[in-house]
């Protein structure tokens, strides 16, 4: 492995961890937007791609791209139900102010 491929790496480790713990706090936050009516399907999916049997650092750069890749979707999984939610007037109105951000998913 080269310098150049163990910065890749590295920077593939910086962004997993980034991007997993945006998912968390988009979760959370439908979580508390849709008050307990959750498929947990989606919070299982995170767990299941931060607890896998081999850490995310130990993997090969190609496994990395694949978990990375895997993650991406589920976020996109979790603001896609975020949207479907605040499309609900009365669930945005009640919700905007403890979540600001529930402006970005308003369609």
């Amino acid at each position: 492995m080269s310098c150049k491929d163990g910065n890749q790496e590295g920077n593939l480790v910086t962004l997993f961890l980034s991007e997993l713990e945006r998912g968390e706090m988009l979760f959370s936050m439908l979580e508390g937007v849709i008050e307990g009516h959750l498929d947990d399907d989606l919070g299982m999916s995170l767990l299941y791609l931060k607890y896998k049997d081999i850490p995310y650092e130990m993997c090969s750069y190609i496994k990395q791209l694949e978990r990375l890749e895997e993650l991406e979707q589920v976020i996109c999984d979790i603001e896609s139900a975020i949207t479907l939610a605040v499309s609900d007037a009365a669930v945005y109105a009640k919700w905007v102010e403890d979540y600001p951000e529930l402006s970005d998913y308003k369609k």
